[in-house]
């Protein structure tokens, strides 16, 4: 005797839905799959973040406490020799007005703070910030205060080392990297200082 259509009814409904509840498993797997695939990746950013930060502070720890000149220990002024030659490098970047100072001891690297970082103004919000930081609001009257005391300090120590640099064995203490070019605004008519690789924005990272 065949299937009565009422059977073949309660047949196909249960073909059915066998058929969504092996989707709905397939999806619920293909989403685990992701999230545990994007949880691994996060784990793999987050150590390479950590790496990248313990590095950083590994090579500015190197940098404070070398003393920048030949001999490798630290810089103590005797009353029967001179100071040990300083093995700082400074380069004259191609944007006219970057200088940078390099130690060939520690390999660590200064330079010249921006221009821009002495505005006494707040920059506005949408202000474009090196590594394509966007402000999304006005800095703030103490985020200014600190910038400006960043830069004070930044300052004092490229000028100590420029002067440390000059006490080498040769006669030409700086190097050009290029032809300088000066960047002009074509309706201001004034200098334009663009952002650089090296400016990672240290100075008011709370109001980015």
């Amino acid at each position: 005797m065949g299937m009565t259509d009422e059977e073949k009814r309660r047949d196909i409904l249960d073909a059915q839905h066998k058929k969504a509840q092996l989707d709905l498993d397939e999806t619920i797997d293909s989403n685990n799959q992701r999230q545990q695939r994007k949880a691994v990746m996060q784990r793999a950013n987050a150590e390479r973040q950590a790496g990248f930060v313990a590095g950083k502070k590994g090579r500015q720890k190197a940098f404070e406490t070398c003393t920048h000149r030949q001999g490798g220990i630290p810089n103590q002024p005797s009353k029967t020799r001179a100071p040990n030659p300083s093995l700082l490098t400074v380069m004259r970047m191609p944007d006219g007005f970057t200088k940078v100072i390099a130690c060939s001891a520690c390999r660590g690297q200064r330079a010249t703070p921006h221009p821009y970082l002495r505005r006494t103004d707040p920059f506005p919000a949408g202000f474009h910030m090196p590594s394509g930081v966007i402000l999304e609001r006005a800095e703030t009257s103490q985020e200014v205060k600190a910038r400006l005391k960043k830069y004070a300090e930044d300052t004092e120590e490229f000028k100590a080392l420029l002067e440390l640099a000059q006490d080498k064995l040769t006669d030409v203490p700086e190097m050009d990297c290029g032809t300088t070019h000066d960047l002009i605004n074509s309706e201001t008519g004034m200098k334009v200082y663009p952002w650089r690789p090296f400016d990672v924005w240290p100075y008011v990272q709370a109001a980015a």
